[in-house]
């Protein structure tokens, strides 16, 4: 990874694109990376998550159906946003859809940076929902504390049930000084969740991982507990790495790569929610065998027909000609009888 300067990206936006592209081509010239096709990752700053239920639809009237409903739950107006969802597992008689919305700015700028990089994005994510999918259990409550933001995500069921993403203040530059705001948020989403999960609340048998700033500071983790008793633990690393190399920094860009690699057999309790974000402007649009062969064949069928025009309009003038040149025959004949 490289540093980045003060002012190129803010809160998931990117500022400068021609500058960061040109970082970005630095970065794989400096790690020797084949420019080509990658795997995007958004922030998921200012970005919306719902679980929504429909009666039981038909696969074509889905898109639609989802369209209608978000505009409800969705508190921004959809032509601000690009729309990502996921059918779910749900009861007969039911449709149980994931659905995200994400700003289209942000995107729009991140594809537009990575194209001028050299790069191709074909599979698009939002951070959150890429950390959830690192954890191997079906309930749990991940905790991802950065210098400037805080992500809690909170797992049932292997979805992605809650997700909180929350700007932590500017002048609280160490881990302590934003502790109290962390463990009050934490304690916020519990409770929150628990307010609506009476059946199934959230407590001591349920897991509770950390990444970031906070997988390095376990005198911390008792705190973020809280009344809940959750037990507390760094958030493990899905994947081998090799000697002195810290996956908890990179759990993100893990997740991101998981969005292909399937897990091993027997390991069934990631994430169920993987779709590509990818706005569908920006999906390359595979080309119908039908496009090209009908084309093809009108070209052929309109120059055997020139073709054929040539030949009957060639034998007409042939056929002209030797009438022409009959007729004085014909006429000697005629004189000599």
């Amino acid at each position: 990874s490289l540093p980045l300067e003060p002012g190129l990206v803010s809160q998931g936006l990117i500022l400068d694109e021609a500058q960061l592209a040109d970082k970005l081509k630095e970065l794989f010239k400096l790690e020797k990376v084949t420019m080509g096709k990658v795997i995007a990752g958004l922030s998921g700053h200012n970005s919306v998550y719902r679980i929504i239920t429909l009666p039981e639809l038909p696969e074509p009237v889905l898109p639609e159906a989802v369209k209608r409903e978000a505009k409800r739950v969705i508190p921004v107006p959809l032509d601000e946003v690009y729309l990502s969802y996921q059918p779910l597992p749900a009861t007969r008689g039911e449709t149980r859809v994931f659905l995200a919305a994400f700003p289209r700015n942000i995107a729009d700028a991140l594809y537009r940076t990575l194209h001028q990089a050299g790069l191709q994005p074909y599979i698009m994510d939002l951070a959150p929902l890429a950390l959830c999918r690192t954890v191997n259990e079906p309930r749990s409550i991940i905790v991802n504390a950065r210098l400037d933001h805080l992500d809690i995500m909170v797992m049932a069921e292997r979805v992605p049930e809650l997700i909180r993403r929350l700007s932590l203040p500017g002048e609280a530059e160490s881990l302590s000084e934003r502790l109290p705001t962390i463990t009050e948020e934490v304690d916020r989403t519990i409770a929150f969740y628990n307010s609506s999960h009476q059946e199934q609340p959230l407590d001591s048998t349920v897991p509770m991982f950390v990444c970031g700033d906070l997988a390095q500071a376990p005198e911390s983790w008792q705190s973020l507990a809280g009344k809940s008793a959750c037990p507390v633990s760094i958030l493990p690393s899905p994947v081998e790495s090799p000697e002195g190399f810290n996956p908890n920094e990179f759990m993100v860009n893990i997740g991101l790569a998981f969005k292909e690699l399937l897990p091993e057999k027997g390991e069934a309790n990631f994430s169920l929610v993987n779709f590509n974000a990818l706005p569908e402007v920006y999906i390359t649009k595979a080309v119908r065998l039908s496009n090209i062969l009908v084309p093809i064949g009108l070209t052929i069928a309109i120059g055997l027909l020139v073709y054929m025009g040539f030949l009957v309009y060639n034998k007409a003038t042939y056929i002209s000609v030797l009438r022409s040149e009959l007729a004085p025959v014909e006429s000697l004949i005629a004189q000599e009888h």
